[in-house]
């Protein structure tokens, strides 16, 4: 998708923070390594939770950036499939709408809905004016062309999505993507509750790319645990 077909522009430009640097950027490789080739094509993937409230979009953010810093060539789309709870407008001080919901209704322009950020190699894509819940994308037939056309034109398409267990239709969002990447609030959230997030993963169909284990908190100093 080149620069002129892009409608909006937002003036934010985000860095990682020298303390997650190393982590997401082994993220990154670690998820692309798994994913491997696409013959060109780009991967879609959707970062999302058991619950509300565990960090999705700080992740889903970091992740981006870590990725748009890649070597290799191509640009990454932050998406935001929560369009109950959205929040990547408010990260890079933009419109919600017109957003996903709209792209996906027929409603909008697809180029008029995506933003310019202050990242290079970054755009974003939000979540659109609420009209169509997250249930209503996942079972428009318009969703698969769209992901198809967004492929094209970026190498990664990062969806930060509505938790699992609140929101049905994430995990159906998750089986029509290219994987899926749970994030697990550490000390927060018990194993039964992560294996059910996995079941209804699995059950959808969705291919599992691993777990994020998020604010985690350190009882001795950081330094130690990389010498245990």
């Amino acid at each position: 998708m080149s620069n002129e077909g892009r409608m909006q522009s937002s003036s934010v430009s985000l860095t990682l923070s020298p303390e997650v640097t190393p982590y997401f950027y082994a993220l990154r490789d670690r998820v692309l390594g798994a994913l491997g080739e696409r013959g060109g094509a780009g991967h879609t993937i959707v970062m999302t939770s058991c619950h509300s409230g565990e960090g999705v979009s700080a992740v889903a953010l970091n992740f981006a950036l870590a990725l748009s810093k890649a070597d290799e060539h191509g640009a990454v789309l932050l998406c935001d499939a929560n369009a109950e709870a959205p929040m990547v407008h408010k990260l890079f001080q933009i419109d919600l709408s017109p957003g996903l919901t709209e792209a996906v209704a027929g409603r909008a322009d697809l180029k008029a809905a995506i933003h310019h950020t202050g990242v290079e190699s970054l755009d974003v894509l939000p979540a659109g004016d609420g009209a169509m819940s997250l249930s209503g994308v996942v079972d428009s037939p318009r969703l698969v062309p769209l992901l198809a056309s967004l492929k094209q034109s970026y190498r990664v398409i990062v969806f930060d999505a509505a938790p699992l267990i609140e929101c049905s239709a994430t995990a159906r969002l998750a089986a029509v993507t290219d994987g899926t990447i749970l994030v697990l609030e550490a000390e927060r959230q018990r194993w039964e509750v992560a294996q059910k997030a996995t079941d209804l993963l699995t059950d959808a169909g969705a291919k599992i790319l691993g777990a994020v284990l998020n604010k985690r908190k350190y009882h001795i100093p950081e330094f130690l645990y990389h010498r245990l």
